[in-house]
């Protein structure tokens, strides 16, 4: 890929990390994958065939974001950008578009599957010749942050997707802590995200007509079986989704419809599951705007600014890292 230099998780680490998840997945209640294993290569051309045909999910709403954050970056020639969950890069290629030619220093996507990043990083490289293009494939969750964040820049750290909801292998806080040690104090963090998900909304989001998503979704069960030797059939499962209004979050899971004996030889797993036994394979949590600000306050970030971004739903927010000694000094 020409100059474009890529940092990568061995692959050997990121099967272990799979492996060891979807060991306390079975071995424990609830039964809980967390979401970025949806995520391997043939998954993400699975939900972005889901994306580009459900004109009503969340991410085929991002052009008000999208603008709103263009004014948010404006004068980013001294900063880095870093994006995590960086999928295809088609957000930050409209950004790059729309700001052209005041680019960033830099440019980091990070992902967990190098198939649709990889591809658009040619395409970038191509189109923005002087951005640095510095790619991560990594689970961003786990992977120490003063790997991708770089020393005595102000970076402006980018979740314009739906991976900060989809965040569930580590508690939030505790992903904001770590990043919050490493940066300069006058980055930012840029999250686009819908705020105040019900019922309704959570049916209508994740529906659309071609079946991308059942798909998408059905692919876990696939990894199981393709991966590491798992015995589990599709017939011997309902997929559903449903809001858990307890823990507001959206979830979808597998739920055994017979009495159903599953076997992961390659971890010597041998279990019998009974009729209702759910596995959730993935989980989208919802905020308000004070739990999310009240996370990102434990997390060492606090909110300077939240923009609408064209509706009452859609919202553009920017927090900047608290100074140590302040967070030293709150109770």
């Amino acid at each position: 890929m020409g100059k474009t230099v890529v940092q990568q998780q061995s692959e050997g680490e990121l099967r272990s990390m799979y492996a060891a998840d979807i060991r306390e997945a079975m071995c424990r209640q609830p039964h809980v994958i967390p979401t970025k294993h949806l995520y391997d290569d043939i998954g993400v051309r699975l939900f972005a065939a889901f994306c580009d045909s459900a004109p009503d999910h969340y991410e085929a709403r991002q052009a008000a974001l999208l603008d709103v954050a263009v004014h948010e970056s404006l004068g980013c020639e001294s900063r880095a950008w870093v994006e995590f969950g960086a999928g295809s890069c088609r957000s930050v290629r409209r950004m790059l578009e729309t700001l052209n030619p005041r680019l960033p220093l830099s440019y980091r996507p990070i992902d967990i599957s190098p198939v649709l990043l990889m591809q658009a990083l040619m395409s970038l490289e191509k189109d923005f010749p002087t951005l640095a293009l510095m790619p991560a494939i990594c689970d961003f969750e786990t992977w120490p942050a003063d790997r991708y964040v770089q020393a005595g820049v102000p970076t402006d750290f980018l979740f314009l997707g739906n991976s900060f909801c989809n965040m569930d292998g580590i508690p939030p806080h505790l992903f904001l802590a770590r990043l919050r040690e490493v940066c300069h104090p006058e980055s930012r963090l840029i999250l686009g995200m819908a705020l105040g998900f019900d019922q309704k909304q959570f049916k209508a989001s994740y529906h659309d007509t071609g079946g991308h998503f059942d798909r998408f979704r059905w692919n876990a069960l696939t990894r199981l079986q393709t991966e590491l030797g798992a015995n589990i059939r599709q017939q011997d499962f309902h997929l559903r989704s449903e809001y858990n209004a307890q823990l507001c979050r959206g979830e979808s899971f597998f739920e055994a419809m017979t009495s159903t004996h599953i076997e992961i030889p390659s971890l010597e797993i041998s279990v019998q599951w009974p009729v209702g036994e759910r596995m959730v394979i993935g989980s989208t949590q919802r905020y308000d705007k004070q739990s999310l600000d009240d996370t990102m306050r434990h997390g060492g970030w606090a909110p300077t600014s939240c923009v609408d971004a064209g509706d009452d739903e859609f919202m553009l927010l920017v927090y900047r890292p608290i100074a140590s000694s302040v967070r030293k000094a709150q109770p």
